[in-house]
């Protein structure tokens, strides 16, 4: 014979909370600590070091977006940073974006400097073009902006 199943009670497995082990009284109930611990509001986007332009309100990091909301499938969508708080589409002035014009531009002219000049000529213009990139690339970039006044709102 068998001996019988011993009786299901309120310290079986079932019956503990899963994160602190604690005793629970059924099966469906929550752990009062641990719920007391994980209903902390969200502190990220209470208080941070950057400030929106639009609302004013301080948050540590932007979220991201998908450009333009609620497209259809075949519409291809980029990704924007915005305000965690009020959704407002803001521009990093720390890293600006480089226009695709210019990147454009630039390749035309390594490609018109690699193939127009004679070969002795051709290093010393690439290297050139390749010190005025950097140079542009540096010139742009604005140095020492403020955490509050990192993103700008952006217009478009």
């Amino acid at each position: 014979m068998t001996p019988p199943a011993p009786p299901r009670d309120a310290a079986s497995p079932a019956c503990r909370c899963e994160r602190c082990g604690r005793v629970l009284p059924s099966a469906d109930a929550v752990c009062a600590p641990c719920e007391a611990e994980l209903a902390v509001p969200d502190v990220d986007h209470q208080r941070g070091r950057y400030r929106c332009p639009a609302c004013s309100q301080a948050f540590a990091r932007p979220d991201f977006t998908l450009v333009p909301p609620k497209a259809r499938w075949y519409v291809p969508q980029s990704q924007a940073l915005c305000c965690p708080h009020c959704q407002a589409r803001l521009l990093d002035r720390r890293y600006p974006k480089v226009a695709a014009r210019e990147s454009v531009a630039f390749i035309a002219l390594a490609m018109a400097a690699q193939f127009l000049l004679p070969p002795r000529q051709t290093r010393f213009a690439l290297f050139a073009l390749m010190l005025v990139v950097l140079g542009r690339l540096l010139y742009r970039r604005p140095w020492r902006v403020p955490d509050e006044q990192r993103f700008g709102r952006d217009e478009t």
